[in-house]
């Protein structure tokens, strides 16, 4: 659905917000087909000038390294029920949450979109050294070394090795 409606016409919220219920209304009816109970996140990025555009149902996060900060652009769409954690995503509902925010980019920015997966094998805090530790390297290498941290964490057992996905990317003038 994204790549369908992709370049976006008018880079405002209201666009956002119809593609993510296009996408809902796919999964909804893909779930329905497969007689399952399923359902996806969803964090989507869209960058047009200085100015950035964000999408968000689920989990998964989107981080950004800034001049020494390291910041969540997304908040986790979840309910507790019974002291359980319910993720509320794509697919689950005909109306799920839906966060859009917009800001700026600026160069030097370092942009991580990644599933929920992550926080289980590094924390904030390690996270954020690690950029403070590579932020002068190129992209491709910040995304080997990601990658070592993930096969080699101490904790990947606690998860299931296909839960993490990301894209990272930087910002240039």
């Amino acid at each position: 659905v994204l790549e369908k409606n992709f370049p976006l016409k008018s880079f405002d919220k209201e666009e956002i917000l119809t593609l993510f219920k296009k996408a809902n209304k796919e999964v909804m009816n893909t779930v329905y087909e497969m007689g399952g109970i399923l359902g996806t996140t969803l964090s989507a990025m869209f960058l047009k000038g200085q100015d950035f555009i964000v999408g968000h149902s689920g989990d998964s996060k989107i981080y950004r390294f800034r001049k020494g900060e390291l910041r969540i652009l997304t908040e986790d769409t979840v309910e507790e029920r019974k002291g359980k954690k319910r993720v509320k995503a794509l697919g689950m509902d005909w109306n799920p949450p839906i966060i859009i925010k917009k800001g700026r980019v600026i160069p030097g920015d370092i942009y991580l979109l990644v599933s929920d997966g992550l926080e289980k094998v590094i924390s904030f805090e390690d996270l954020k050294d690690f950029f403070l530790n590579h932020m002068d390297k190129e992209v491709e290498e910040l995304s080997e070394k990601l990658n070592f941290i993930f096969k080699t964490s101490k904790r990947k057992k606690q998860i299931d090795r296909d839960n993490i996905a990301y894209i990272i990317f930087r910002v240039y003038g």
